[in-house]
């Protein structure tokens, strides 16, 4: 049955970090904790229990039924993991997490948040887990996410999200999970791209962007300070090899030239140049595109998306070429 957190459960073996002494008030030996694992305890409501421990750092709730985590109030607390729960937004969710001044990473994910505003009020935040949201529809990617100014990696995978656009306030990110998301356009993409200049690792797999060899071709082109794509590790030459594509007329990858999903706007084959029937792009007389029919990256069917990012680059990446001269 679901239950409400005690003094009792507290005491239970296995949630405290370290052996109650003989001798030690209970009082004491609650006080004196900084981790507590209350996992799948089938907890409901938080209570006020946890008054007893003002001292925890790191709080393990996840897998429990829990709707609200009013009762909270933890002004030391560093880590909180509380996914896999029934969590809604609501003025209850920001009143608790608003007593968390120094909380630095979330784990929120498989709750039944909508909007990610309750949130918004962690200013200190540098990880944000928030994946697979079980709310009525798309998740809601609100403007104050602008408060969160320290947040350094983002998970948001599976949360219905056809537009990126509004993570661009964040201009600490390096790390963005929004694969198994409605991405499918450029225009979705590339504002945010422009201006989260210390993104390092950008996974869209799973999206109907990443379907498209050019559209993952324009990403990297678009995200100058990206080094990873769909798990991938993106190699010095490809990012100025594609640009040089797109110079010579071979690929139209800037997202200004209204490259789309439909289908890609190829310019037509200069004096002297063919094109290849596979790569559909103007290749150099009757030779194939250097970088095979699939290029780079090649559509990411989802036979591909368990692969290991050293499988996807020894398939994927063989025969990349240095940039045109």
């Amino acid at each position: 049955m679901p239950r409400e957190l005690s003094y009792e459960l507290l005491l239970e073996r296995g949630v405290c970090k370290g052996h109650k002494h003989k001798s030690e008030p209970t009082d004491k030996y609650l006080g004196r904790q900084t981790h507590l694992s209350l996992d799948a305890k089938k907890l409901r409501k938080m209570g006020t229990a946890l008054s007893a421990c003002p001292r925890l750092e790191k709080l393990y709730l996840f897998d429990n039924s829990l709707e609200s985590l009013e009762g909270l109030n933890l002004p030391l607390l560093t880590h909180l993991y509380v996914q896999n729960n029934q969590l809604r937004e609501g003025p209850e969710l920001a009143i608790a997490l608003n007593t968390m001044r120094n909380l630095q990473k979330l784990y929120i994910g498989c709750n039944q948040l909508a909007d990610l505003a309750p949130l918004c009020v962690l200013s200190t935040l540098e990880e944000l887990h928030a994946g697979g949201q079980r709310g009525s529809g798309p998740l809601v990617l609100p403007p104050e996410l602008e408060q969160l100014q320290r947040l350094r990696v983002l998970l948001v995978a599976n949360n219905g999200l056809t537009d990126l656009t509004p993570l661009s306030v964040l201009g600490s990110l390096e790390t963005l999970d929004a694969s198994g998301n409605m991405v499918s356009e450029m225009a979705d993409v590339a504002p945010m791209l422009s201006r989260t200049p210390r993104l390092q690792a950008l996974d869209l797999r799973g999206c109907p962007l990443s379907k498209r060899r050019q559209m993952l071709e324009a990403v990297i082109v678009c995200g100058r300070s990206l080094k990873e794509l769909n798990g991938r590790e993106i190699t010095a030459s490809e990012r100025p090899y594609l640009q040089a594509l797109e110079r010579t007329g071979r690929r139209t990858l800037s997202p200004s030239s209204g490259l789309r999903n439909g289908g890609p706007r190829i310019s037509p084959p200069r004096s002297g140049l063919g094109a290849s029937p596979d790569s559909g792009v103007s290749g150099l007389g009757s030779s194939p595109d250097p970088l095979g029919p699939l290029g780079p990256l090649g559509p990411l069917g989802p036979s591909q998306m368990d692969l290991s990012p050293g499988m996807l680059v020894g398939q994927q990446m063989r025969g990349v070429m240095s940039p045109l001269t």
